[in-house]
Formats: C-alpha cells, sequence, structure tokens
C-alpha cells in the first residue's frame, strides 16, 4: 500500500468483497458501512457507547442522516442488535 495505485487496488478489492460476498456488514466505521449500504448490503453500525462516531466526537453534523441509512446498535441509549429483517 505504499503507491496510489497499490491502494486503489487494495480498496476495489474490498469493495468487490462487499459487492459480491457479503451478506451482512458489521462495523463501527462510516466509511466502510455507506459504501456496503449503497451496493445493497444490510449494514449493522455499531456506535461509540458516547455517542460519536469512532475516531471523532461528532454526534450530528456533517454526519446527520447519514447513519438512517444503517441497521444501528446503539449502547448510548439501551438500543442494542435492533435491527430488521436480513433475509434475501
Amino acid at each position: 500500500l505504499e503507491t496510489k495505485m497499490g491502494r486503489y487496488g487494495y480498496s476495489y478489492k474490498l469493495l468487490s468483497t462487499y459487492a459480491n460476498q457479503a451478506k451482512v456488514i458489521i462495523t463501527s466505521r462510516i466509511h466502510v458501512g455507506l459504501p456496503a449500504a449503497a451496493m445493497g448490503v444490510p449494514v449493522i453500525f455499531i456506535e461509540a457507547a458516547n455517542g460519536a462516531l469512532p475516531g471523532g466526537k461528532q454526534r450530528v453534523g456533517r454526519v446527520e442522516g447519514l447513519l438512517d441509512v444503517f441497521h444501528r446498535v446503539e449502547p448510548l441509549h439501551g438500543k442494542n442488535w435492533t435491527f430488521g429483517d436480513l433475509s434475501d
């Protein structure tokens, strides 16, 4: 992953895996969840206990509404594994 082309290749491989093999993705990373959701793969998004996105302290603002595309686990609000039907 030392070169730009190496990073592109790695990204392409990950996105191809999401699109062609994943049945569901469980993540706390929005940059993983959004592309997967866009490809129609169900995403279970694990929120941080403090309600902020991992790696940041932001609860709303630039990401407001984006989290609505995921099934979410919200430990802060006592909501745990509340997601819909994941069957095909």
